[in-house]
């Protein structure tokens, strides 16, 4: 088993997906698609028959899958749900699901649970061309799965899907898509990807009591602030190509795509995805609010803003008065304006962390301005892989520890409190302790 899907089956689960009949749009070669040109995959519940044609992959995020070919990570991305009483049911030769009117996640607009509407995964498959082309990123567009017969039953956000969904029973479920649902087209979208580590995943694992105990201290700091530097530095290019990670100004705040969970680890390298909030400007104070984003956003290191994955806070925050100078100049630092920001109560809860994990904070902060500033901090190619290695483990380790299921992949305040909350008995928690020394 290549190294890297090792890595990934210790922090991931493998779920179940199917093929139905549907339609493609794939760009240039055909080849790079796995399954046949009319075959999309779809992860549902079957009020009939389930069809012949399954695998398995592995969980990436809520609604995709993952798996090698060609030693590359292949990607559907918005194919469904992959359990729970939320996912959507085939029925009758159509797609049962839900549409958001008012959520908030993503860009903020309405949304069809599960998967992506056709205007954001075209966005996306064309940003992640340009992208491309330009260098920013490894990951290569193959294009688009189109799920024509869908029909959906409308709620305000996921508060009340949840609600009626924990009310109901499958029987009145199918009878309301029958007397009130409407027609639509969603979509999903296909490609490569050198990675599916995300950042915020590795970043967890530091969250592990005593991690300096099995790694040594000096190595996580520099570990950590290579991280900063590297998502920063790929962050800034982006912003020297005029364009934004995603981030947009929607009822009093605005939602972002610019935080750690969005940007992929390997062995020796990070790159940036998710791109259908891309999008062309020369506004410097959006692009300063992306950085602070990335920092502040998806950082189980940092004090948590309580909202969604992604994360949404109030507009006024950010004072445009503000002189902005040059974007990450030596004369201005991003950090000293986005320090001046006073954060009223409520947005974001104490987090109790020790001593080691406030340093490795500021390890990481330090990280995101050096490499804003195009200055990666420089760590060898062999710390980086054993780094990898050992964190992947503690990470592991911690999910089993805490009772954790793998499909927890993100939920910053959840974990923070579970931990917080989880009471170790000593010669167990040293016993694990010591396993992870001697591995």
């Amino acid at each position: 088993m290549p190294l890297i899907e090792e890595y990934t089956s210790k922090l991931r689960e493998k779920v179940l997906f199917y093929l139905i009949n549907g339609e493609t749009q794939l760009l240039n070669n055909d080849s790079k698609y796995p399954f046949g040109t009319k075959e999309l995959p779809i992860m549902c519940n079957f009020a009939e028959e389930e069809p012949r044609k399954s695998s398995q992959a592995y969980q990436s995020s809520y609604r995709s899958v993952v798996f090698l070919r060609n030693s590359r990570w292949f990607k559907a991305k918005g194919i469904g749900i992959p359990a729970g009483n939320s996912r959507p049911i085939f029925h009758n030769g159509k797609i049962l699901s839900y549409c958001l009117l008012k959520p908030r996640i993503g860009t903020g607009e309405p949304l069809i649970w599960g998967f992506s509407t056709c205007e954001d995964a075209e966005k996306e498959v064309f940003w992640m061309k340009v992208i491309k082309e330009q260098n920013l990123s490894e990951v290569d567009s193959v294009g688009t799965g189109i799920y024509k017969d869908i029909l959906v039953l409308d709620f305000d956000d996921r508060i009340g899907l949840f609600r009626y969904l924990d009310s109901t029973d499958l029987k009145n479920v199918l009878e309301h898509f029958l007397q009130r649902s409407r027609q639509t087209t969603a979509c999903c979208v296909f490609c490569y990807e050198p990675s599916d580590i995300r950042v915020d995943e590795i970043l967890y694992a530091f969250m592990f009591p005593k991690v300096e105990k099995v790694v040594d201290k000096s190595d996580c700091k520099d570990y950590v602030k290579w991280l900063g530097s590297s998502c920063a530095y790929n962050l800034r290019q982006f912003h020297n190509h005029g364009l934004l990670h995603g981030t947009i100004l929607k009822r009093g705040g605005f939602f972002t795509n610019s935080h750690f969970c969005n940007h992929l680890v390997g062995e020796t390298k990070t790159w940036m995805t998710d791109f259908h909030m891309v999008e062309k400007t020369t506004d410097r104070l959006r692009m300063r609010r992306e950085v602070w984003c990335l920092l502040h956003v998806m950082n189980p290191l940092e004090p948590t803003i309580e909202t969604a994955p992604f994360s949404r806070f109030p507009f006024e925050l950010l004072d445009q008065r503000t002189p902005m100078g040059s974007v990450g100049s030596p004369a201005e630092s991003v950090f000293s304006f986005i320090s001046q920001l006073q954060i009223p109560a409520g947005h974001f809860e104490p987090t109790l962390r020790s001593k080691f994990q406030e340093e490795l904070a500021m390890e990481l902060k330090e990280g995101v301005e050096s490499g804003y500033e195009e200055d990666i901090f420089d760590v060898e190619s062999e710390v980086k892989k054993e780094m990898l290695r050992k964190i992947v483990q503690i990470k592991e380790t911690m999910w089993k520890l805490y009772n954790l299921p793998k499909s927890v992949q993100r939920g910053i305040d959840y974990i923070q409190k579970t931990i917080r909350g989880g009471s170790i008995p000593k010669k167990e928690f040293g016993h694990i302790l010591r396993t992870l020394q001697e591995s």
